[in-house]
């Protein structure tokens, strides 16, 4: 029972910025390096049409989205919870970091890979891709070059949020 005494707001906010954080940062390595962009991208991989890969991309974005969004945006209200709760300037700028660094991810991801997301999207549900025509080709080199585009952004919004959960580790271990 002393354990559970020793949780406060501040330990809280903390381990659920390092979770959250952690799920994000992960997953997103997970995704990219061993996930479904891996079998999309990786030219040695799964034999698909380019009509496959597109509604896998747009598949996963429609998935990923609400929990990658979530897991973002439960780090930048944990960690920033954490920041204003923390006794000292040690454990507050770990802390305020890694939330200014998860909150970047937002505007990125909206911004940038937004427009991507919503340009594949529509290539999947239109299936322009699964009829022949003179234009296939042209169609999909674009829609390759779409999904090889997300990757770029991807690697871009990973490495951000591997900022923000170090800053949540840190924060996280010098809370304890």
């Amino acid at each position: 029972m002393a354990q559970l005494a020793s949780i406060t707001p501040l330990n809280a906010a903390l381990f659920s910025g390092l979770v959250s954080s952690s799920y994000f940062f992960f997953g997103g390595v997970g995704i990219a390096n061993v996930g479904i962009m891996h079998a999309i991208t990786d030219p040695a991989g799964a034999k698909l049409a380019v009509s496959q890969k597109v509604a896998l991309q747009s598949w996963n974005y429609d998935v990923g989205k609400w929990h990658m969004g979530g897991a973002i945006v439960a780090t930048v209200v944990s960690l920033s919870t954490a920041a204003l709760l923390a006794p000292s300037r040690a454990l507050a700028l770990p802390a305020a970091g890694a939330a200014f660094l998860a909150s970047l991810i937002i505007p990125w991801t909206a911004l940038l890979m937004g427009p991507v997301n919503d340009a594949i999207g529509e290539l999947a549900q239109t299936r322009a891709l699964e009829t022949a025509g003179p234009d296939r080709a042209v169609l999909e080199e674009g829609a390759l070059a779409l999904i090889y585009k997300w990757r770029r952004l991807h690697r871009v919004r990973i490495a951000v949020g591997a900022g923000a959960w170090v800053g949540a580790l840190i924060a996280f271990t010098g809370g304890l």
